[in-house]
């Protein structure tokens, strides 16, 4: 189900000495396979969250035409996508899909990735505006980074970003004053809850070392 390849790639630097990371990568067809299914599963559920873009508000867009597209980024809902990935790490683990509206309609994120001030094909564009998403809001983010996996699909035409996230032993938290209203998140239903400090210990088994 997955081809393994270099990064960066051999052909990039020659040099066998010199050190690359090994991704692996699922095909198109298994992850076009794999929308399919989730959307004829009904689509959003505990251990899936849907988001119809990264950070651009789609519904500022539609209602606001003639702006300059750069101006529906939203620093909300980047904020919305941090509480969110925390709080599957605090939980259970869990799936993004980006480009995927709560109505299970396919839109794509393709504004997010136009937007997004960086050389490199979509996919690349992808993975990095998360992993800075991520570096911002979260304190310990190289943390969060080996616990987060992204794949990409073109459906159609359209580019779906899917954020594939593993349980984390240990509490993960956001950064002070980032503009959520909590640093501890956990996966409740389908959103993501706040968890304020005087609640922890009903979340976790909290001792002192």
């Amino acid at each position: 189900h997955y081809e393994v390849t270099f990064d960066p790639a051999f052909e990039d630097e020659g040099n066998l000495n010199f050190s690359r990371t090994l991704k692996a990568e699922r095909a198109d067809g298994s992850l076009r396979s794999e929308i399919d299914k989730l959307i004829d599963c009904g689509g959003e559920e505990h251990g899936v969250e849907l988001k119809s873009s990264i950070r651009i508000d789609r519904k500022k867009k539609v209602y606001n035409p003639d702006i300059p597209i750069k101006d529906c980024i939203s620093q909300r809902l980047e904020v919305k996508v941090a509480q969110e990935v925390c709080a599957f790490l605090n939980r259970d683990g869990g799936v993004m899909y980006f480009g995927i509206a709560n109505n299970n309609e396919i839109c794509g994120c393709k504004d997010d990735l136009d937007l997004f001030d960086s050389d490199g094909v979509d996919k690349d564009k992808a993975d990095l505006l998360l992993r800075k998403i991520i570096e911002r809001y979260f304190l310990n983010a190289n943390k969060v980074l080996s616990h987060v996996v992204m794949d990409f699909v073109d459906y159609d035409g359209l580019p779906v970003v899917i954020l594939r996230i593993a349980k984390c032993e240990k509490l993960v938290f956001l950064k002070k004053d980032c503009g959520s209203s909590s640093q501890l998140y956990v996966r409740i239903g389908t959103s993501a809850q706040p968890v304020i400090f005087e609640e922890i210990e009903d979340y976790y088994s909290v001792t002192r070392k």
